[in-house]
């Protein structure tokens, strides 16, 4: 990265008359500009220059020097930037100048006299009046779209990149580790190494001090969730895209076998991502799965634990959230949205109801969906970074959207079939395994199947799994309500005879209670136009793939 924006900013100051880089890290420019003008690795000096060839200005202090930072008093008549972009237009032909101007993005956005000036610089830099070492160099962390158009023609834009794996690697190994965990040093660091991916060197410095402070200078297991967490207070700061914090695992997912098998064998990819992105491997980057289906069938729930099981971030993306209100605006919040999920990979992007983001209006509005459509497909076709999608929707998308390509496969999922309800009906049930006030053991594989059947009995084609989650919660605030009116119970409740007994006839009795109302219903004769049924037929019209073994 250092190697790669060092060339980009000499060539820069060799054949541009203004150069802009979009950062708002300026000690990293200022130790740039340094290597170059003053190598202290031994290279040679390429351009004839030094550190008085450098001049610098602050908008808050005026003229300063490069290298202290401290006010020039010869220059206490340059107060403006207007000013300052006048003395350097007044330049005569031997002199070599470095203009560095910091922090500039009011005056180019609300000064049409700087853009003047500038644009006037640029002209006569091309006319051949100056040195061709004079250069004005731009830093600023908007981005290049907020430009002035006259300027861009003249301007040579430089990104500067996230550090590779093995630049990050190679600021890890610098630190010592704990020694409960020398024995699995070599993937304490790689771990660290890889969750650190994405960010700016200024970042990961900031994230290494932080969390070394609070683990003793030490690095640990607890170095890595604290530098997880520190990544993702970074994203949170962009408004835009939300950070969301899960503990959900595979393990408590009923069914969606297919679509496990799928995740499981990315998650191989994800935990070696150095290797399967080198040149000795080549294997191509995970995109994502777009999971098409019913309303509480689980689609929300395995994005969740998708990003658990990569043991990378989960953010959210709400198209909804970036329509701004004046030209250009959504497009720039998207971009911006998209930039902040690539610096925060290797990561998980969710995207809910797509469908409904993508779906356009007979309004005005039409055409900015359409443009940020159009700007999404593209970023998901060409993006490079290991930002894995995950789309869910109750609808079939417009073709372009689901062709091979963008996601890795498209995934149907249904209601559950009764093998899936045992599995969902168990794991719903375990999770008040931790609560010891009730006695789960009557609800045995017999019981359970028992209460699965009647999900399915009198022409009901079964609950979703939300339902399912839903009728165990029902039973046991049924169960606790009965608990607290009973005086017997609580005086029972200080003994060691305190426990409540969860018995079958409850779960059958709630059951009844739920069938009128669930989903599934709406798959009768009697339905035919319901949402439900539609979204049904989408697995045999589109032939998706299912996510559960039939």
């Amino acid at each position: 990265m250092n190697q790669e924006f060092k060339n980009n900013l000499i060539t820069g100051i060799l054949s541009s008359p203004i150069i802009y880089i979009r950062t708002s890290h300026y000690k990293y420019v200022d130790e740039m500009l340094t290597s170059i003008v003053e190598p202290d690795d031994g290279s040679p000096k390429i351009l004839n220059i030094g550190m008085d060839h450098i001049t610098e200005f602050d908008p808050a202090r005026g003229c300063i020097y490069f290298d202290s930072k401290a006010e020039d008093p010869d220059c206490q008549s340059i107060g403006t930037i207007q000013d300052f972009i006048k003395e350097q237009i007044n330049l005569d032909r031997v002199t070599t100048q470095i203009s560095l101007i910091k922090n500039c993005e009011d005056s180019l956005s609300g000064d049409n006299s700087v853009v003047t000036l500038l644009s006037t610089y640029a002209s006569k830099y091309e006319g051949g009046d100056y040195n061709p070492l004079s250069t004005v160099i731009l830093v600023s962390s908007e981005p290049v779209e907020k430009l002035p158009r006259t300027l861009l023609d003249t301007v040579k834009v430089i990104e500067i990149k996230a550090p590779s794996f093995n630049e990050i690697a190679e600021l890890v190994s610098r630190i010592p580790i704990s020694r409960q965990f020398e024995y699995i040093e070599d993937t304490i660091r790689v771990e660290l190494s890889r969750n650190l991916q994405g960010l700016s060197l200024a970042d990961i410095r900031h994230i290494l001090r932080s969390c070394l402070v609070r683990t003793g200078g030490k690095l640990s297991r607890q170095t890595i969730a604290l530098a997880l967490e520190e990544k993702k207070q970074i994203v949170r700061k962009s408004g835009i895209i939300e950070v969301i914090d899960t503990d959900e695992r595979l393990e408590n997912i009923g069914g969606l076998e297919n679509l496990i098998e799928e995740i499981r064998n990315k998650k191989v990819i994800f935990e070696h991502l150095s290797l399967a992105q080198s040149k000795k491997a080549s294997v191509p980057l995970p995109k994502g799965v777009l999971i098409i289906g019913m309303p509480g069938c689980g689609k929300s729930m395995i994005a969740k634990a998708i990003a658990s099981e990569f043991n990378v971030a989960l953010l959210r993306l709400d198209i909804n959230r970036l329509m701004g209100k004046y030209v250009g605006e959504s497009e720039s919040n998207l971009r911006r949205a998209l930039e902040t999920a690539e610096a925060a990979h290797p990561c998980v992007l969710w995207i809910d109801e797509i469908e409904k983001a993508f779906a356009g209006t007979d309004s005005g509005n039409n055409d900015i969906i359409l443009r940020l459509m159009g700007h999404f497909l593209t970023w998901m076709q060409e993006r490079k970074s290991a930002v894995y999608v995950i789309a869910t929707a109750n609808d079939t998308l417009k073709p372009e959207m689901m062709r091979k390509g963008r996601f890795d496969d498209v995934y149907f999922v249904d209601f559950p079939n009764k093998t899936e309800a045992e599995s969902i009906l168990r794991k719903s049930i375990g999770r008040y395994s931790d609560a010891s006030l009730y006695d789960w053991s009557e609800i045995d594989d017999k019981a359970i199947k028992d209460i699965v059947g009647e999900f399915f009995a009198k022409n009901c084609s079964g609950f979703s799994g939300a339902e399912i989650s839903s009728l165990v919660g029902n039973v046991v605030e049924a169960y606790f309500r009965k608990f607290i009116v009973s005086e017997d119970n609580q005086k029972r409740f200080a003994s060691e005879d305190s426990r409540i007994k969860i018995r079958k006839d409850s779960f059958l009795y709630a059951v009844e209670e739920m069938r009128p109302h669930v989903m599934s219903n709406q798959l009768n004769d009697k339905q035919k136009d319901s949402a439900i049924v539609r979204i049904s037929k989408l697995q045999q019209d589109y032939k998706l793939k299912s996510a559960s073994k039939q």
